[in-house]
């Protein structure tokens, strides 16, 4: 079979381009402090409250009728935790007056909101060694996307803060959130993927696409029938054998994934061989 010369790469965003996990539990991490602060909550209680705030988060995200902004459903999706386990929890080992010094529920919500937020938007930069090689490969003449899925206004502002708008061309850039909108879908499904070609001008078969997500990345890329697909995962989780999909390499990172590309591309054009990544076990 012969294997079609490399012309695109598609990138998924969180915890591929930029690490959103990390900067996730660093915002969790402030908003712990603030509630110690502000509840005088032992560290303990802190921690049962952020857990409850984290299981609302990923299990109500955004409004699903997406009548109320995401900022607004979120604030009042954590009121209604703090109501629900934090004040409970000061009420049995705080004293009332102490309680009363502090922020009502409606405004501590909203603290929590904009100091999650803020935080993690912060901590959320595509490293300069990234940025360096994306260049690199667009001198090239590869063409390269972004395919990440969620809501638009949480995308865009992650998209915003890490860069991505300097290192990608705009319409090259497809959120998942906005394809459910306009009556498409988001990954895995093949038409986000089958969109991007179109938008890009490739072949499916001339694309690599690199993402984090077993479900969402690489079992959609390759119901896609994209070239390639690249998974990045820990040296120890496994690739799963339930169904018929191998990624064809798997990297612990986006950096040595990059380095491996590089290197590849630099002996494919010196012997103008194309370019096929191992595949690593």
């Amino acid at each position: 079979m012969t294997v079609i010369h490399l012309k695109a790469i598609f990138f998924d965003l969180d915890d591929t381009l930029i690490e959103t996990s990390k900067a996730e539990s660093l915002a969790f991490e402030a908003v712990k402090q603030l509630l110690i602060r502000d509840l005088n909550l032992t560290h303990h209680m802190a921690d049962v409250v952020i857990s409850n705030l984290r299981v609302a988060l990923s299990t109500n995200p955004w409004d699903p009728t997406d009548e109320k902004h995401v900022w607004s459903w979120r604030q009042e999706l954590w009121q209604r935790v703090l109501e629900r386990h934090c004040f409970q929890v000061c009420n049995n080992d705080t004293s009332e007056a102490q309680i009363q010094k502090g922020p009502m529920p409606e405004l501590l919500a909203w603290k929590i909101t904009v100091t999650f937020r803020d935080v993690r938007l912060r901590n959320l930069k595509m490293s300069t060694q990234t940025q360096y090689t994306l260049g690199q490969l667009k001198r090239r003449g590869i063409l390269l996307a972004v395919i990440t899925n969620g809501h638009t206004v949480v995308q865009r502002e992650k998209l915003a803060a890490c860069g991505a708008y300097r290192m990608f061309e705009p319409h090259h850039i497809f959120v998942g959130g906005e394809e459910e909108l306009a009556g498409r879908m988001q990954k895995p499904s093949c038409s986000i993927f089958e969109r991007a070609c179109m938008v890009l001008g490739v072949e499916r078969g001339q694309v690599l696409h690199v993402g984090d997500s077993w479900d969402s990345d690489i079992l959609g890329a390759t119901a896609a029938r994209l070239g390639w697909s690249v998974w990045l995962t820990t040296e120890n989780e496994k690739v799963r054998h339930d169904v018929d999909c191998v990624p064809s390499a798997r990297f612990i990172s986006i950096h040595a994934f990059l380095a491996c590309l590089m290197c590849d591309l630099d002996i494919n054009a010196r012997t103008a061989r194309s370019f096929h990544p191992p595949i690593v076990r």
